[in-house]
């Protein structure tokens, strides 16, 4: 059995009670003002974008979006019906848009808000943005945007 002290886990318990030892009760809460900060007006954004998207594409759909009229006893029976690939693909392509934009847009705080977890001294937002400008200027924000992509645009 290891030593409680060691710097191997034994468990979530073991964790928790390890971080509360050495960094203090504060330490679990790390981070979530920027994630809060970061979270709440994305999910505003992302719906608000999605729903514009969404209602746009289906009140201004192309011509060759609607289902081909037809005859039925030699008159025309003119339907404005949706194509259902159309139908499918709205909700999917604006939900894509306006998840990327968001990722875009929250990326920066989202890398902030990993740094401040990680960090086992009291690091201060700060010091962590004034960091980050001195290794590779403000681009550097968005560093982790590529695989923030891939895991939020196909949720």
């Amino acid at each position: 059995s290891l030593p409680s002290s060691s710097r191997h886990l034994l468990g979530f318990w073991d964790a928790v009670g390890k971080i509360v030892k050495h960094e203090g009760l504060s330490a679990m809460w790390r981070g979530t003002g920027p994630a809060l900060a970061m979270s709440v007006p994305g999910q505003v954004i992302y719906m608000l974008g999605y729903d514009y998207g969404r209602r746009t594409a289906f009140d201004q759909a192309p011509t060759w979006a609607y289902v081909p009229t037809r005859e039925v006893d030699g008159l025309r029976v003119e339907e404005r019906k949706l194509r259902a690939s159309y139908l499918t693909c709205v909700p999917l392509i604006a939900g894509g848009v306006s998840r990327t934009f968001v990722a875009a847009l929250v990326s920066p705080v989202e890398l902030l808000r990993t740094r401040l977890q990680s960090s086992t001294t009291g690091t201060t937002i700060p010091a962590i943005f004034y960091a980050m400008k001195a290794n590779g200027g403000w681009r550097s924000a968005w560093k982790g945007l590529p695989a923030t992509l891939w895991r939020d645009v196909p949720f």
